[in-house]
């Protein structure tokens, strides 16, 4: 055998021998990646997603406007570029100016990795900062600078962190796209909090009426509790019973009784009450008003500590739940300790008109209660009304006439029938963001008023307030994650009310009945004032078109000069709201002059000169004016 062959022998058992080690190789690399898989698929099994617009913050302040959940930052649906300029949306998401610090408790979540998708809305010359810090530190940064360009994030969150800080600076708007925690299930399903409510408010002796219990997770979600890590008692068994194991309550005797669950899950436990009451309840300390249908009866009692909760029922079934009333004043605190005088009933009747509403003339009949208490010798009442489609109430304080004193809070609740299903807006100050559908137990943080929710027996509730005045605050409704929304300042009230008496505080109201009885309500109007204006001719109903409604001149015209520009756009405008045979024409923010005198502090003042020119052709088209003011 010659020297050729040899080698080629050689080479070929070379290659074969090669082939055996980069398979052996082969298959231990994939044996490994296996092993990887298995291992992330574990971990995957025990964590949990939770989207950071899904929870509650801390606090969130934007530097042009208000952090958005789920929006943008001028509230419409996040929509970016991707480095191909194609267009890419997020169902979820924190939309923020450019310019915002967002803080996040994570105490309870378990949170091990934070993701999400950076992305701007507008170029950026000096570029957009994101950062992460953990308990104030930083531990992530990055910054944009192109619009067209989205950035993935998925970064360890240092462990025991109590603090989760994101961060926008020096930027345009921009989006934590997809933001979310990746948590430790283990530690994010265990037992945070329950809440407590009868199926109805009210039962009678030898009845029975089922407890609803829900229980909530860390991570704000329902549980489903196993038998025997919950238990009943009931507070008086002579009054009612209930079934340590069931939660069933069975009435004994006249009267009030408060009804306890505890509940545990080997790592925690908590307890919740609500109260029952049985047949005619406890004499001076119950008291039912009903609408004139007998529909809707609203039952106001004296709890534990002596302060009034109320209970709200259509058809016999729960819409509002044991939830407080009550103020906190200088004259003192009206939520506990209070002592019955009497109780006063009576039919109100209002007959008025309406100038351009959804009806023309309402009469409204309805059941009054007033309930008259003291504290410490200061009156106090608590006038409550049920109508067909509804209740309402009011406090009221008597006094020296003019004498001053101030409010520091409102006591005010309405707790959702269990199972319900809100339609709620984030509070801000404008009432410009958009309505999300949210379970009562996902209601965190503030929302405006009205709020629209549903029942499970489909029954609808709106809650608002009406009458408000200048001698108290606007309100909001502050969400606890248990279905409880409280009456709150607005965060614009940042000091006491200072008021004087008499006082007479803002209806809280509920309407209550079918879509039909929400869409048609005009409770508002029957519980305000009624109208100052002695002569109303002037008011002529009629549709408007509105400029901001297309982007209004300042947004729609980056060069426009109001100086000589502005008279003829504004002119184009009302000969399309004469066109369309519409009545106004609304010229929002920017017809008048931006205020140049540095000893006022107006935003606006003074007039453009061709304001009298735009006047006069107005009326010669037939088209009335109607502006925006600050």
């Amino acid at each position: 055998m010659n020297n050729k062959k040899w080698k080629c022998m050689l080479m070929a058992l070379s290659v074969a021998a090669s082939f055996g080690v980069v398979g052996q190789i082969g298959t231990a690399v994939q044996a490994q990646e296996t092993e990887q898989e298995v291992a992330q698929a574990k971990q995957a099994e025990g964590t949990a997603e939770v989207y950071l617009s899904d929870m509650e913050w801390e606090s969130a302040e934007d530097g042009w406007w208000q952090v958005r959940k789920d929006r943008d930052v001028n509230v419409h649906k996040i929509v970016v570029l991707d480095e191909d300029g194609q267009e890419v949306s997020f169902e979820k998401g924190l939309g923020t100016s450019g310019n915002a610090t967002i803080v996040y408790d994570l105490t309870g979540y378990g949170a091990l990795r934070f993701q999400a998708q950076l992305c701007l809305q507008a170029d950026s010359e000096e570029g957009t900062n994101f950062v992460l810090k953990a308990d104030g530190k930083e531990f992530f940064s990055e910054t944009l600078h192109s619009a067209a360009r989205i950035v993935p994030v998925d970064v360890e969150i240092p462990e025991g962190t109590k603090e989760l800080t994101l961060e926008n600076s020096n930027g345009a708007a921009s989006v934590w796209a997809e933001a979310k925690l990746i948590c430790d299930r283990s530690v994010l399903d265990r037992l945070n909090t329950i809440a407590l409510q009868p199926e109805e408010p009210s039962v009678e002796v030898g009845g029975t009426v089922q407890s609803v219990l829900t229980a909530y997770s860390n991570g704000k979600e329902l549980l489903e509790l196993p038998e025997g890590q919950y238990h009943f008692t009931s507070s008086n068994p002579e009054v009612a019973q209930v079934d340590e194991a069931t939660g069933e309550i069975t009435g004994m005797a006249d009267g009030i009784v408060e009804i306890t669950c505890e509940a545990f899950d080997g790592e925690s436990s908590c307890s919740a009450s609500c109260n029952v009451i049985v047949g005619e309840g406890e004499e001076g300390k119950t008291w039912m008003v009903s609408s004139p249908d007998e529909q809707i009866s609203a039952l106001f009692f004296m709890n534990q500590e002596g302060g009034v909760d109320f209970t709200v029922s259509s058809g016999g079934k729960t819409v509002i739940a044991n939830s407080p009333t009550g103020l906190v004043t200088s004259l003192g605190d009206f939520t506990t300790g209070l002592e019955f005088v009497d109780a006063q009933s009576e039919e109100v009747t209002d007959s008025y008109d309406l100038i351009g509403a959804k009806t023309s003339h309402v009469d409204a009949v309805g059941e009054q209660l007033t309930l008259n208490f003291t504290k410490e010798e200061v009156p106090y009442s608590i006038v409550a009304r049920v109508y067909d489609d509804g209740m309402a109430f009011r406090y009221v304080m008597e006094g020296e006439e003019g004498s001053e004193f101030s409010i520091q809070s409102e006591n005010t609740g309405f707790m959702l029938a269990s199972g319900s299903t809100a339609q709620a807006m984030e509070y801000e100050y404008a009432n410009e963001s958009v309505a999300q559908e949210r379970e009562s137990y996902k209601l965190r943080g503030g929302y405006c008023m009205p709020l629209f929710y549903q029942t499970q027996e489909d029954t609808c509730v709106l809650i608002s307030e009406a009458d408000l005045n200048s001698s108290y605050c606007g309100a909001q409704l502050l969400g606890d994650g248990t279905g409880l929304l409280r009456v709150t300042f607005t965060p614009e009230q940042t000091e006491d009310v200072v008021t004087e008496a008499p006082f007479s505080s803002p209806w809280r109201f509920a309407v209550i009945g079918s879509p039909k009885a929400i869409v048609e309500n005009t409770m508002a109007e029957t519980l305000s004032e009624p109208c100052k204006e002695e002569d109303t001719s002037w008011i002529e109903p009629g549709t408007v078109d509105w400029t901001w409604l297309n982007g209004d001149l300042r947004h729609t015209y980056e060069d426009v000069d109001f100086e000589t520009d502005a008279l003829e756009i504004y002119k184009s405008y009302v000969d399309f709201a004469a066109e369309m045979g519409w009545e106004y024409q609304l010229l929002d923010e920017g017809w008048q002059r931006p205020n140049t005198d540095e000893n006022d502090d107006s935003i606006y003042k003074g007039y453009y000169d061709w304001t009298e020119e735009l006047i006069a052709y107005a009326e010669e088209k037939g088209v009335g004016l109607i502006v925006w003011a600050n």
